[in-house]
């Protein structure tokens, strides 16, 4: 994901924006109203950051579940026989999700993990950051 800090939220978190870094981020997205030069009303949606920290601070407080996204496109065996090798590698009793989207048809389905767990841990998240396409969200 991409997302801009400015001012005040850069300055907080700059310690933490470095390349290769696995970060946890919360926040909200906002509705920003002003007025053009012109005159007239406008509004958009900005995501702004609440809170960022390292990764391995949140995994050593216990994440119980994360969330995997890609689309339907990507979906073959290699990609399938992939992803679920790395998942059977890290057996666990942490909770997954699978969630499969096609961005041109509009749909989307959540499969959860139900009787299969993973353990997440640091090596589960990089070995999943290296399956290109797909993006791991901890809820």
């Amino acid at each position: 994901f991409e997302f801009n800090l400015f001012s005040e939220d850069y300055q907080k978190f700059q310690h933490l924006i470095q390349e290769d870094l696995l970060l946890w981020v919360r926040g909200a997205f906002e509705r920003k109203e002003y007025t053009t030069n012109d005159g007239q009303s406008r509004s958009e949606i900005r995501f702004r950051v609440r809170e960022i920290k390292l990764l391995n601070e949140m995994l050593d407080k216990g994440i119980d579940k994360v969330k995997i996204e890609f689309e339907l496109k990507e979906l073959d065996t290699a990609f399938y026989q992939k992803l679920f090798g790395v998942l059977n590698k890290y057996k666990g009793k942490q909770k997954y999700e699978i969630s499969v989207f096609d961005t041109e048809a509009r749909l989307g389905l959540n499969l959860p993990s139900r009787g299969k767990g993973i353990r997440i841990c640091r090596e589960l998240l990089q070995e999943l950051d290296e399956i290109p396409k797909i993006r791991v969200l901890i809820p």
